[in-house]
């Protein structure tokens, strides 16, 4: 049986909420990263929605996971989506795998610390023949934080 989802102890509302918390699949990330991996041409943010019938919000932010866990990478060029709009385009990293990414998943929902969780998965890396460098780590974690902030 899978733990619990932290809870504030004595609060009711938070217990009950907690017991609603639904474990997150990996199927989606894992379809998308199939998908890109597949096709050496790579695939915009819109043609993989469009590909695989996602919303927008549900893509990028599994291309945010795929990125960060050293999967796939921007590729350089950009593509006009259906608005005419520039897209950059992603495509796999030679190497990476599927595993890479359930590891990732792993070690992010677990209560760690960021600089600990970056050790855990430059480690990682290592293991599956993909080092990403410190600069791309930290340019990650700066624009994450940066996109908290404006919320």
């Amino acid at each position: 049986m899978a733990p619990h989802p932290p809870y504030v102890p004595g609060s009711a509302t938070s217990k009950a909420a907690a017991s609603q918390v639904k474990p997150r699949r990996p199927n989606k990330g894992i379809r998308i990263f199939r998908s890109i991996r597949g096709d050496a041409s790579g695939y915009t943010c819109e043609e993989i929605e469009l590909m695989l019938s996602m919303r927008h919000q549900t893509v990028s932010a599994r291309l945010v996971e795929l990125v960060a866990c050293g999967c796939i990478r921007l590729a350089g060029v950009q593509r006009l989506t259906s608005a005419e709009a520039p897209a950059e385009v992603y495509e796999a990293i030679p190497g990476a795998t599927e595993d890479l990414y359930l590891h990732y998943l792993s070690k992010t929902r677990a209560s760690k610390s960021v600089a600990a969780w970056r050790k855990e998965m430059i480690a990682a890396a290592e293991n599956f023949a993909y080092n990403p460098s410190q600069q791309t780590i930290d340019s990650l974690t700066a624009k994450a934080a940066e996109r908290r902030s404006i919320r």
